[in-house]
């Protein structure tokens, strides 16, 4: 699933300067393929100053995203992961290390994505593991070796 969940829109870097970066960063390759447009990660924001970090799925764990008229432009279901080295505090105090960007061209798509994915997170321990890592090629190796999902 995570070829195809990810495909090459991740990445693993030492840290992000705020929390506001960081979804900026996790957003960065939708946008540079055309998944979505400039909007959708200052409607994250907009939305975390509005109503918190919702997103915060688990201990350093966050699934940004926002509504598909807020900037999504490609149908479909797309991800992205941002892994951190040094965590990002969010309002309210979470400290987060691994981001996953959701961008659904609907909202049905959304609930059956986000569940997809939490299904494929619990597998083998995943979420897990990709929190514990802190060099490239082994997200890269843990990335390429996940099964591909339809």
């Amino acid at each position: 699933m995570s070829a195809y969940l990810f495909g090459t829109r991740w990445a693993l870097i030492e840290q992000a300067d705020c929390w506001r970066q960081a979804i900026h960063l996790a957003c960065r390759p939708l946008i540079e393929q055309g998944i979505v447009d400039t909007r959708y990660p200052e409607a994250i924001i907009n939305s975390v100053i509005k109503h918190g970090a919702y997103f915060i799925l688990s201990p350093g764990f966050a699934l940004p995203h926002a509504r598909p008229e807020e900037g999504v432009i490609m149908r479909g279901v797309h991800y992205s992961l941002l892994k951190l080295r040094q965590p990002v505090v969010f309002p309210g105090g979470d400290a987060v290390t691994l981001l996953i960007a959701l961008a659904a061209s609907d909202g049905g798509r959304h609930i059956e994505a986000i569940s997809r994915l939490l299904s494929w997170l619990e597998t083998d321990r995943r979420l897990a593991a990709l929190l514990a890592i802190t060099e490239p090629n082994a997200l890269a190796d843990m990335l390429a070796s996940s099964s591909p999902s339809p």
